[in-house]
């Protein structure tokens, strides 16, 4: 009888990299790379598993995108949305909020990265990202701010002061090596330094809502 055995080394099985390793990674290289960027093959490659592992357990570059995204962002969203105290003050609320953002922002840098890559092109995936995660966002701030505003219903003001919140804010964090340029070097490690950050915004935000002087 003649054997139909393959010829060769037996293939192993491809192991699955641990969900949480794949996310955490792809939102890394997303981050460095943008989506176009990103090399799914150079990406199985530092995972360690076959070439086409990524696409077989995703289906697509996008879908694997977007399952990323989901990981990164819906975290920073739920415990915004958590921290909230919709019966306190005006400026608890803003306080507790901008700290909640800038904590996760000092943890994971990938986040406002992304948001930059994604914000120079208007594509499915800036919808993706925004009506699910910055509109969100952009929503629990948006009504505290303009109650404490001086300046009338004036939305392009509200949205100055939001993106002051969320890019000027994190900077730092995710732009370190223009940052480490300016004179500020920041260790993302070291909570009461992000709280002191997060303090630092709060005030110049305020400030400016108020009107208040320079001192």
């Amino acid at each position: 009888m003649t054997s139909t055995r393959p010829r060769g080394r037996p293939k192993a099985p491809d192991a699955a990299a641990p969900l949480e390793k794949v996310l955490a990674i792809a939102a890394t290289e997303f981050a460095a790379n943008g989506y176009h960027g990103l090399s799914m093959r150079t990406l199985n490659r530092t995972l360690g598993v076959s070439h086409n592992h990524l696409y077989q357990r995703f289906g697509s570059k996008d879908a694997l995108w977007r399952a990323t995204v989901d990981w990164a962002f819906t975290p920073v969203v739920e415990d915004i949305e958590r921290a909230d105290q919709p019966g306190a003050e005006p400026e608890v609320r803003i306080r507790l909020l901008i700290r909640t953002f800038l904590e996760h922002s000092a943890a994971r840098p990938y986040l406002g990265r992304i948001v930059t890559m994604e914000s120079a092109t208007d594509s499915d995936r800036l919808d993706y990202l925004y009506d699910r995660f910055i509109n969100r966002i952009r929503l629990r701030f948006a009504p505290i701010l303009l109650a404490m505003q001086h300046t009338g219903d004036d939305a392009h003001v509200l949205e100055v002061v939001y993106y002051l919140i969320t890019a000027g804010g994190t900077a730092p964090f995710e732009q370190a090596p223009i940052s480490a340029r300016m004179g500020i070097r920041f260790d993302r490690t070291n909570i009461d330094a992000i709280h002191a950050r997060a303090d630092l915004v709060c005030n110049i935000i305020l400030n400016g809502i108020r009107g208040a002087p320079r001192s």
